[in-house]
């Protein structure tokens, strides 16, 4: 109890300080424009003070952005820097309208200001126009506009054709994909083919709850190819991985009859989906007409994935076995997620999607807490589960870090997660196969300790008499014999008086185990008494097979062992009996009968030492 509280108490200072530096990134405001009507005069900003994008738009000293000069010898471009934003505050204005009023509104002249890169924009309940020129001077070279974010919720492009009519495209999570002009994981809008002339280009973009951060590229088709087809193949090569993991798990499952095995399976199911979900091969594949669930899933997947990984720790780990408490707040927190997630589904909120993160952050760091008090009560395979785990923690950092707007939306903020469920995924299987082939072999051992000898591990006399009737079962079926073969130490007290009982009982192991690397898997081994053994040969068994066996357990005795006293050897005596015998078969098919005739027919031979080995009837 005394560990749980301090491991609480750890867990409270890292939560509390999560959660004081989280509170203070949403505190600050992502870049955004307001237009103001009374600031329409250009004044310089104060000399050594930083100039907000904000601030040089309503100052009027934004210069005209020069055309893009798209040619064959360049493959991408990025807008950022060569292009102009505005923010439309009430998120109405159509792109006729803004092209209309662009040079009216009381801006100093300027209604756009330069983009930056890695720059966050607040478009809640807004809309955000880009505007930038172009000019293909290369007529076989057509290009493409790709804004890199699969979640997008609405995304256009505008432009004047040679008769001075508006070309509209559309994509986004608020269309079918069906419907953009090329479906696919992300928006890709095709430039004005209209060689040697300037185009100008109006870009919308509508994305509410998240500040929208996302790179916008231009392409040549080529290298459009080229990329699409990069990232498709990984994406592919992503998706089977997580997949062939998922059917092991269930496999394992089925074969094992474990239940925490379909935990694994589903975990691993949802982690792979939340993914596909954000990198958007999900709504390319799965969901590509449903726009509502297109804008809901992975905001839902995502909570829905952490609720199965709570659920995961508790089923493996079982924290109640340490506390109670702990247990209990797995719980509460799988429930909290869960109920998160359906709330955020239903009613989506600004709010809805705070309590989702940061029930997200608190369900990662209380993950480690229980597989750090697993470990610490010795439980050897938690630290197995904390390296699955670490992947995938250390890939949500960008992503939080991108929803909290402190990152960009780029390579790491898009794929982190990916890349460490690729990591994670073997490992958190094969931390828990390990864990349930140990539980397995604890079980199965168990079970079989009252058929086993403790000392020697061989069987016991209960085991011997249920394969001694197997075997009668067996000659009585196919008419013919097996054979029986009583092997004793005739050395044993000599290792007892010399060398101490520790030493004699290590003479009987090395027995045991000189005789099971003589039998068959089919045959059964077992201990008789203190320094007696019977091996039970399965038939068809012959004299001319039975001297072979027995000639192999003397030569077996004769070989020098480590375990031994140096220059010792184990001295034995067999009798061979190939059952059943003609008297035997008056006994029936009572496996005690046939032993006790045997047992009484060696007391009767003589006792003579230097006869090592005995038939009883052949």
């Amino acid at each position: 109890m005394k560990m749980f509280l301090r491991s609480l108490r750890l867990f409270g200072l890292l939560a509390g300080g999560l959660l004081g530096a989280s509170c203070w990134v949403l505190a600050q405001p992502a870049i955004e424009i307001t237009p103001n009507a009374n600031q329409n005069s250009t004044q310089s900003p104060r000399q050594g003070q930083p100039q907000s994008v904000a601030t040089s738009v309503h100052q009027g000293l934004v210069a005209d952005m020069p055309a893009i000069v798209l040619t064959g010898r360049i493959k991408e471009v990025p807008l950022a820097g060569r292009s102009e934003f505005w923010i439309d505050p009430q998120g109405d204005t159509s792109v006729s309208q803004l092209e209309a009023r662009q040079s009216a509104l009381p801006m100093g002249g300027k209604l756009f200001a330069p983009t930056q890169e890695g720059a966050q924009y607040n478009l809640h309940n807004k809309a955000m126009w880009i505007r930038f020129e172009a000019k293909n001077i290369d007529p076989n070279m057509p290009w493409n506009l790709e804004v890199g974010l699969s979640t997008v919720d609405s995304v256009s492009l505008h432009w004047r054709d040679a008769q001075n009519r508006w070309v509209s495209q559309y994509a986004g999570d608020s269309i079918m994909r069906s419907e953009w002009p090329q479906p696919g994981r992300t928006p890709i809008f095709k430039l004005a083919n209209m060689p040697g002339e300037t185009v100008t280009y109006f870009l919308r973009i509508g994305h509410k709850r998240l500040s929208f951060a996302a790179p916008i590229t231009l392409y040549s088709d080529s290298a459009l190819a080229v990329s699409r087809e990069t990232k498709q193949l990984l994406l592919g090569a992503y998706s089977g991985w997580m997949l062939m993991i998922v059917l092991a798990s269930v496999a394992y499952a089925l074969t094992a009859r474990d239940s925490g095995f379909c935990f694994c399976a589903v975990y691993i199911l949802m982690l792979w989906l939340s993914q596909a979900t954000y990198v958007g091969i999900a709504g390319q594949y799965l969901w590509p007409e449903s726009v509502w669930w297109a804008d809901m899933a992975p905001f839902f997947l995502s909570a829905v994935t952490m609720a199965t990984g709570l659920a995961f720790i508790r089923s493996t780990l079982k924290p109640r076995q340490y506390s109670k408490t702990l247990d209990n707040a797995t719980f509460f927190l799988l429930i909290v997620q869960t109920i998160a997630a359906f709330v955020d589904l239903l009613s989506p909120s600004k709010s809805s999607l705070n309590l989702i993160m940061f029930n997200s952050i608190f369900s990662l760091l209380f993950i480690y807490l229980v597989i750090y008090v697993a470990w610490r009560r010795g439980d050897i395979y938690a630290r197995w589960l904390a390296l699955g785990f670490f992947p995938v923690v250390l890939g949500a950092v960008p992503q939080l870090m991108r929803n909290m707007d402190l990152l960009a939306t780029g390579f790491l903020t898009q794929y982190s997660v990916t890349l460490g469920a690729t990591l994670a995924a073997p490992i958190t299987l094969y931390a828990f196969s390990l864990r349930t082939h140990e539980r397995r072999e604890n079980i199965a051992r168990n079970a079989g300790l009252p058929l086993q000898d403790p000392l020697t591990g061989l069987a016991n006399m209960r085991a011997l008499l249920a394969g001694l009737h197997g075997a009668i079962t067996r000659a009585r079926r196919y008419k013919n014999q097996y054979a029986l073969v009583l092997v004793e130490l005739t050395n044993y007290d000599w290792f007892a008086k010399e060398h101490g009982q520790e030493m004699a009982d290590r003479a009987l192991m090395v027995l045991a185990d000189g005789l099971g690397r003589v039998a068959r898997d089919v045959d059964v081994v077992a201990r008789l008494e203190s320094n007696q053994f019977l091996l039970l040969v399965e038939g068809p068994c012959t004299p001319a097979s039975m001297a072979k066996s027995v000639t192999r357990i003397a030569a077996s005795a004769l070989k020098p062992s480590d375990a031994l006293p140096v220059g010792a050897t184990l001295k034995l005596r067999q009798t061979v009996a190939l059952m059943p015998d003609a008297q035997a078969q008056i006994m029936g098919d009572d496996a005690n009968d046939h032993l006790g005739w045997m047992l009484t027919a060696v007391e009767s031979l003589d006792n003579d030492p230097r006869q090592t080995i005995r038939t009883l009837n052949f």
